[in-house]
């Protein structure tokens, strides 16, 4: 059994009478000096410190990346949220309350999926099991626009509150998210939230909501991104042949700098224009789908490591100095 962070701890208060003759792993105290063999932490299953608590670390992240999506906690209220895709497909996710348990839930996510969409949509539901946290209604609709020029997408979820209500939740909220494209969003009631492209109700009334997202995909954003990529990587790749020069000279230094801060730049503004989102464009005009679309969503990423590489030859070139000139041999 793998001994955790705390009894490692507890393990090394216990020996802080260890003579240090023993030899080994430090640990100090800033009024006791501790020294515990290696030998004897590896008798007991307990390695050193440095690695429990990269174990540590790593754990917390990995439990911090799976926190469940929460649901309500009032018995009468319900929460929606529709992601549209790049490809005309819709993800709907439906936060029930607790009271209701995975047979209920199956029963309205099938009621739900012929309320939210229509039959040519070719909805169909299921249940998130959402890790540790209570299981959720998800609704995915394979053709809920049809990519093109200039697509439209149209949600009402008037007849959705409508089979919520049959189940005694009075109460919604709706968050409807639309691909990273140029777009306009109309909504009526007037949102409560309308940014980054979503447009979000905190409380419904009986009445519903609609929503018509019309977007107008630009392609050539993501083609832009390549390019931006591609110079980039040259001009970085070209930063470090000519700093591996054969002598280095004032003005090779000072070119294989220029490079590497322009490939930093170029970096910086991939990474602030979130240039993987741009294959949206793609996906919404048609072009691309499927594992072509996700190929042109994680290709730009590149640019994320051409930062801190160009970064290190730009601190490396700036601090090489230039050698001495050779005294001819007598």
């Amino acid at each position: 059994m793998t001994p955790s962070c705390t009894r490692h701890t507890r393990a090394a208060r216990v020996r802080q009478d260890v003579a240090p003759a023993t030899g080994g792993t430090e640990l100090l105290d800033p009024n006791v000096r501790l020294v515990v063999g290696q030998h004897r932490l590896a008798a007991r299953g307990l390695v050193p410190g440095r690695w429990w608590l990269i174990a540590c670390l790593v754990s917390g992240l990995a439990l911090a990346a799976c926190d469940p999506f929460p649901v309500p906690y009032e018995p009468d209220r319900a929460d929606i949220e529709v992601t549209v895709g790049a490809s005309g497909a819709a993800h709907m996710a439906l936060f029930l309350p607790t009271r209701f348990h995975r047979p209920d839930l199956q029963r309205i996510g099938r009621l739900a999926a012929v309320a939210a969409f229509s039959p040519a949509e070719h909805a169909h539901s299921g249940i998130d099991p959402n890790g540790s946290g209570n299981p959720f209604v998800v609704i995915d609709a394979q053709t809920a626009y049809s990519p093109g020029a200039r697509p439209t997408f149209h949600f009402d979820v008037a007849a959705l509150q409508s089979v919520l209500l049959a189940q005694g939740v009075t109460k919604v909220s709706l968050r409807v998210c639309a691909p990273a494209v140029p777009l306009t969003i109309t909504a009526v009631p007037t949102p409560n939230s309308l940014e980054n492209r979503c447009a979000s109700w905190d409380n419904l009334t009986p009445s519903g909501a609609s929503v018509v997202i019309n977007m107008h995909p630009a392609p050539w954003h993501w083609w832009g991104e390549i390019g931006l990529m591609v110079v980039g990587f040259v001009a970085a790749g070209t930063g470090v042949l000519v700093f591996l020069g054969k002598q280095m000279t004032s003005r090779r230094r000072l070119l294989a700098a220029s490079l590497a801060a322009f490939a930093l730049v170029v970096s910086g503004v991939g990474v602030a224009t979130a240039a993987a989102r741009q294959a949206d464009n793609l996906g919404v005009a048609g072009n691309l789908s499927g594992s072509g679309l996700a190929l042109a969503t994680w290709s730009p990423l590149l640019l994320v490591p051409l930062g801190p590489l160009s970064l290190v030859l730009l601190v490396i070139t700036l601090s090489t100095r230039r050698p001495p000139p050779r005294r001819p041999v007598e």
